[in-house]
C-alpha cells in the first residue's frame, strides 16, 4: 500500500487496536495490514488526521510493502527517545519559516477629486503604516505626490501582495472618506504596481521613495511608471496602465 494513504481509505479500514508503549507512553494505531508492529524503528511526521486524533500521526520509515503504521502521542514531550533508542518522537518541534521579501509597491488615485493634498497627506502616511505593521508587514517607505504613491515594504509572508494592496486601498479609501478630506468621494484606480527588490537595494528604494516630489518635478506618472514596467521586463497593455489625472 502507498505510503499516502486517503481520508477514504483510513476510515474503510482503520480499527484501532491500542497496544502500551510503556518507554514513551504512545499508543500505536494498528490497521489490519500491519503484522509486525514490533519492527518500529524510527518514525517521522507526515499528516495530520483531525477525525482521528489531535495529535500528529507518524509513520513507520522502515517497514514491510503492503504495511502502514501510524503512531499517536497524545501528550508528546520533546525530543522524547525510546530507552531501547529505537524511535525518536519529536512532535512539538518544528522549522521556523525565514523569509526576505522586499516590494515596492505603486496606485494611483482614480480622479481630479481624489488627489492627496499637502494638507493631509502626512496624516494619510500615518494611517497606512500603522495599518500595514499591525498586519506582521515592515513599513520601510511611503511617499509620493497627488496622483500616485509608492510604498517599499518589508513582506511578512502570511499576506500575499494581492490581498495587502486590497485591503490597504479599502480601508485608506473608507477612512479619507469619512473624514471628509476631499469634496466628493475619494477612489483609487484599480490595480497596483509590484517590483520586488533584493537587500543590497533597499538603501537605493528607501532613497528613490522619498524623493519622490524631486523625480516628478520633471517626470509624469505615467512616464515613470512604464519605466518601471520595461526596466522589470513586464508585459504590459497600454490600454490597461494606470490613466492619467489632468
Amino acid at each position: 500500500m502507498p505510503l499516502s494513504l486517503g481520508l477514504s481509505l483510513l476510515e474503510e479500514r482503520l480499527q484501532p487496536v491500542e497496544i502500551l508503549l510503556s518507554a514513551t507512553k504512545s499508543r500505536i494505531i494498528q490497521s489490519p495490514l500491519i503484522t509486525e508492529p514490533q519492527r518500529l524503528i524510527e518514525t517521522r511526521p507526515i499528516a495530520t488526521v483531525k477525525k482521528y486524533t489531535k495529535a500528529p500521526l507518524f509513520v513507520q520509515k522502515q517497514r514491510p510493502v503492503g504495511s502502514a503504521l501510524f503512531v499517536e502521542n497524545p501528550h508528546p514531550p520533546k525530543n522524547t527517545e525510546s530507552r531501547q533508542g529505537r524511535f525518536i518522537i519529536d512532535s512539538e518541534t518544528m522549522a521556523n519559516t525565514y523569509t526576505q521579501i522586499y516590494m515596492q509597491f505603486v496606485f494611483a488615485v482614480q480622479n481630479k477629486t481624489s488627489t492627496i493634498q499637502p494638507s493631509w497627506e502626512d496624516e494619510l502616511y500615518k494611517y497606512m503604516s500603522g495599518f500595514i505593521q499591525n498586519r506582521n508587514h515592515k513599513l520601510i517607505a511611503i511617499n509620493g505626490v497627488k496622483d500616485h504613491l509608492h510604498i517599499f515594504v518589508g513582506m511578512h509572508p502570511n499576506e500575499s501582495p494581492s490581498n495587502l494592496m486590497k485591503e490597504l486601498k479599502g480601508y485608506s479609501a473608507k477612512w479619507i472618506n469619512h473624514n471628509r478630506l476631499v469634496p466628493g468621494r475619494f477612489q483609487w484606480q484599480e490595480g497596483f504596481g509590484a517590483f520586488s527588490y533584493g537587500r543590497s537595494q533597499i538603501d537605493a528604494v528607501y532613497h528613490y521613495v522619498m524623493k519622490q516630489k524631486e523625480h516628478h518635478r520633471v517626470k509624469t506618472f505615467l512616464e515613470e511608471y512604464v519605466e518601471m514596467l520595461e526596466k522589470f521586463d513586464v508585459e504590459y497593455d497600454e490600454r490597461y496602465v494606470f490613466k492619467a489625472i489632468e
